[in-house]
């Protein structure tokens, strides 16, 4: 299924893998945290650097989604 309305499903697919890539480095440092009783501050870096890779992306393919849209509709 089509998670964003209107968005081609090969963006949205590449969103779902941006985001599931991202992901791994937030569950890994939350497992070191409950395993190694480290401080939770050491969560921050990789839930602010997986935010900074979706959005960043995310921006980037909408973009290119609105250029193609408007290249097929002259």
């Amino acid at each position: 299924s089509n998670w964003i309305g209107g968005i081609p499903r090969q963006i949205s697919d590449i969103l779902r893998i941006i985001v599931l890539i991202s992901l791994y480095p937030i569950i890994a440092q939350f497992a070191n945290i409950m395993i190694f009783d480290e401080s939770s501050f050491t969560l921050i870096p990789p839930l602010l650097g997986g935010l900074a890779v979706t959005l960043v992306s995310a921006t980037i393919l909408f973009k290119k989604y609105r250029k193609q849209k408007d290249q097929e509709m002259v």
